[in-house]
């Protein structure tokens, strides 16, 4: 049986960011879920991401999530804008967000984040088909 979208992102509760690499255009992270002793390795095609230091601790644990960029910000003159009150920008930037400023929808619908105690790992893809994995 295969693993849908859907059931990856389920299973990636409580799953321990291992490392993520960004070349070429590509991310490619893998997560390690103990509970089910599952290693996921992902890749998608990106040319837009945000990471910081891989913990080696509980603030590894993490989990993926998914968002329609297209629901979460205005566009004006084609492009995702970043709002004009300063609070709805420092939330946005919380959320990774700012990451769509200046983007076509068409080029950045989706973001993907790993998210914990705080935004490990998020980046942008035009289309959730671009995302590929495999288990272990």
């Amino acid at each position: 049986m295969s693993l849908t979208l859907d059931d990856l992102l389920a299973d990636s509760i409580d799953s321990q960011l291992i490392s993520y690499s960004f070349e070429s255009r590509e991310i490619r992270f893998q997560l390690f879920n103990a509970r089910l002793g599952t290693l996921f390795t992902i890749e998608a095609r990106t040319d837009t991401v945000y990471g910081r230091s891989v913990p080696s601790d509980d603030r590894a644990l993490c989990r993926m999530v998914v968002g329609d960029v297209a629901r979460a910000l205005s566009v004006r003159d084609g492009v995702f804008q970043a709002p004009s009150d300063p609070a709805a920008a420092r939330e946005q930037t919380l959320r990774g967000l700012h990451l769509a400023h200046g983007r076509r929808p068409e080029d950045a619908r989706w973001m993907i984040t790993l998210v914990g105690d705080y935004i490990l790992l998020c980046f942008l893809v035009r289309d959730l088909s671009e995302i590929r994995w495999t288990t272990e």
